[in-house]
C-alpha cells in the first residue's frame, strides 16, 4: 500500500525523467521486500539519500513512521531531517526560529503543519503569567488595551508575523494551519493564499485574551479547504466573512465546526445561510455551536414553521455522506427535520433542547438510527426506550433520566449498548435498580 501511492505520487512528478523514474520504482521494490522481510540484506539501504529523502517527502505521516522503525540507517536520518519537520507547534513570536528555517527551504518545504499557540502556553519559554497594558479613560478609570504575553508587544507581533509570511511562501507542502494566537495576523492569512495550494485544514481559535482580532479580514484569504473550524468572538461582518468562505470559497468541505465563544447576553447568531446555501458533496462531520441558532433572535426563539423545517430536511438530503451531525443549541432539530431517506451514512448524532414530550422516534426515524452507532440526547429514556432497543449498531447513548429503575430497565431493552451514559448528579443513583447491568454507566456533570 505504502509504495503503491509513493508511486503515483513520484509518477506525476517525474514523467520527464527516465533515470530518476527508473531508481524511483527500484527503490520502491526494495521497500517492499524491506517491509515484508529482508530487513539487513535489501539494497534500499545503499541508495543514495537525496533519492531516499525525495522519495519520503511525498509519504504521508504515518508510511514515513513506519519506514523510519525499520533500520537504524532510516532512524538516523529520518527523525532529524523529515520526521521533526512535519509538525511544528510553538508562539508566534519564534522570529529567530522563522529566519533561520527561511535559509534552510529544504528543511522548511517538509513542514505539514504549524499550530501557532499563545506565547504564554510555549513550554519551551515557561511563561505563566499574562501582562496587561492599561490606560486611563476619560473618568479616569482603569482600562485593559492589550492582555498580551510577555515580551509579545504589538511592534513584536508585527515582525514575527512578517517573518512567518515569507517562511510560509516556501513551505509547499503545508497541509495544516491552527491559528490560537488571539492576535490579527493578516499578512500570515495573505501568505497562505499566495502560494499553498495544498493547504487542506485550518483551524481557528480566538479566545479573546487580546483585544478580540475580528476574523473578517482573515477569513476571506482562505479557499478550497476540505476541513475548517473556527472558534472566536463573532460579529455582523464576520458571519458575513464565514458565509461568503464556506458558501463560495470551499465547495470541498468535508469537517465544519462552528462554535462563537463570547457571552452574548442571550443573544443567539443567526445561521440558517448555512443551511439554504449549503451544499458540499463531500461533507462528513457538521458541528454547530451553542451560540448558534436556526432563528433570527428578534423573529421568536420558538419559532416552528414548515419552511423551516424543509430547509434543514432538504439539507440534509443534499449531503448523504455526512457521518457525524452536532446541534450544541437546544431546537435545532424538530420532528420531521430529519427524512427518513437522507444521511444513509449517519453514524454519530447529538442534539439538544426538544420537547418534554417529545419521542426519539419523531426526531429520528428508525431508517436512520438503525444505522447510528452513538447518539446524545437530552430526551428522556422513557420517551427513546422502545426506539433505542431497535437500533442495533447503537454502542454508546447519553440520555435524560430520573431513576435508576429507568436507566435499568433501558439497560436490559438495549443489551447491544457498551457505554451509556446520564444526564444526571443524583448521589443515591447507583442503588439496586441498576446494579445487575454489567456494563459502565456514566454520570454527565
Amino acid at each position: 500500500m505504502c509504495g503503491t501511492t509513493t508511486t503515483a505520487a513520484i509518477h506525476a512528478d517525474s514523467t520527464s525523467q527516465g533515470s530518476f523514474r527508473s531508481t524511483t520504482f527500484c527503490f520502491l521494490k526494495d521497500f517492499l521486500n524491506l517491509m515484508n522481510e529482508n530487513a539487513i540484506n535489501c539494497g534500499i539501504t545503499n541508495q543514495p539519500l537525496e533519492i531516499l529523502d525525495m522519495i519520503v517527502d511525498y509519504m504521508d505521516n504515518s508510511t514515513l513512521l513506519a519506514l523510519t522503525v525499520t533500520c537504524h540507517r532510516f532512524y538516523d536520518h529520518l527523525k532529524p531531517n523529515h520526521l521533526e519537520f512535519r509538525f511544528m507547534r510553538c508562539d508566534i513570536h519564534r522570529i529567530h526560529l522563522w529566519k533561520t528555517l527561511q535559509d534552510l527551504p529544504l528543511y522548511a518545504s517538509r513542514i505539514r503543519r504549524i499550530e501557532l499557540m499563545p506565547e504564554a502556553e510555549d513550554p519551551l519559554l515557561g511563561i505563566d503569567s499574562v501582562v496587561e497594558m492599561i490606560e486611563i479613560d476619560a473618568d479616569d478609570e482603569e482600562v485593559v488595551v492589550w492582555p498580551y504575553a510577555m515580551q509579545g508587544t504589538p511592534e513584536r507581533t508585527a515582525k514575527a508575523s512578517s517573518a512567518l509570511a515569507s517562511l510560509i511562501r516556501g513551505m509547499h507542502r503545508l497541509e495544516s494551519f491552527l491559528d490560537r494566537t488571539d492576535i490579527s495576523l493578516e499578512v500570515v492569512y495573505s501568505a497562505l493564499k499566495e502560494s499553498r495550494p495544498n493547504l487542506k485544514e485550518v483551524h481557528l481559535c480566538w479566545l479573546g485574551l487580546n483585544q478580540p482580532p475580528q476574523p473578517t479580514a482573515s477569513l476571506r484569504y482562505l479557499q478550497n479547504l476540505t476541513s475548517f473550524s473556527i472558534n472566536s468572538q463573532f460579529s455582523d461582518s464576520s458571519l458575513d466573512a464565514l458565509r461568503d468562505l464556506l458558501i463560495d470559497n470551499c465547495p470541498l468541505l468535508q469537517d465544519i465546526y462552528i462554535h462563537p465563544n463570547c457571552d452574548c447576553g442571550g443573544f443567539r447568531f443567526n445561521i440558517l445561510w448555512l443551511f439554504q446555501q449549503g451544499n458540499w458533496h463531500h461533507l462528513r462531520r457538521l458541528n454547530i455551536g451553542r451560540n448558534i441558532s436556526l432563528w433570527d433572535f428578534d423573529v421568536g426563539y420558538d419559532l416552528e414553521t414548515d419552511e423551516l423545517i424543509t430547509i434543514v430536511s432538504d439539507f440534509l438530503r443534499r449531503h448523504p455522506m455526512l457521518e457525524c451531525l452536532w446541534f450544541w443549541r437546544n431546537n435545532m432539530l424538530r420532528p420531521r427535520c430529519i427524512p427518513p431517506d437522507a444521511v444513509p451514512k449517519l453514524r454519530r448524532l447529538m442534539f439538544n433542547g426538544t420537547s418534554d414530550h417529545t419521542q426519539l422516534s419523531n426526531v429520528v426515524p428508525i431508517e436512520v438510527a438503525e444505522h447510528l452507532e452513538f447518539i446524545w440526547t437530552d430526551i428522556k429514556a422513557e420517551d427513546s426506550m422502545s426506539h433505542i432497543a431497535r437500533m442495533a449498531g447503537l454502542k454508546s447513548c447519553v440520555v435524560d433520566a430520573y431513576d435508576p429503575t429507568t436507566i435499568a430497565s433501558l439497560a436490559r431493552a438495549a443489551p447491544q449498548l457498551e457505554h451509556l451514559a446520564i444526564h444526571r448528579e443524583y448521589d443515591r443513583f447507583f442503588e439496586a435498580g441498576v446494579s445487575q447491568y454489567n456494563k459502565p454507566i456514566y454520570l454527565m456533570r
